[in-house]
């Protein structure tokens, strides 16, 4: 076993034992050693466990992380004003996601 999957077993460890703190600081050490598709799978794990913990400003930072990486999907900045809304207000939410139509006028998801 290599040393990722041994850190991704002791994530689910963690998670099993519902140690949240302790799989969020494993994620976001592991998160810095990767790049690509593998920091952003770990982003969007953080992001999950954020939004079940409603750790809003830590689900923010993963969110605008997640979106500098990927802008080019949506979901990334639907999932953002939705942590800026609960971290910051629903008018600074709003005006992420005016941001969000100018590349996505199509995504009636956004629109709502």
């Amino acid at each position: 076993m290599d040393s990722i999957e041994r850190r991704i077993n002791e994530i689910s460890g963690y998670l099993e034992l519902e140690m949240v703190e302790e799989a969020l600081e494993e994620i976001q050490g592991l998160e810095k050693e990767l790049s690509g598709v593998q920091r952003a799978q770990f982003l969007a794990l953080r992001l999950k466990i954020c939004r079940q913990t409603e750790r809003w400003d830590d689900m923010r930072d993963a969110a605008n992380t997640l979106r500098r990486m990927v802008p080019q999907e949506p979901e990334v900045w639907i999932n953002e004003a939705d942590a800026v809304r609960h971290a910051e207000s629903l008018e600074a939410a709003t005006e992420l996601l005016l941001k969000a139509e100018e590349h996505f006028p199509a995504n009636d998801h956004i629109k709502f």
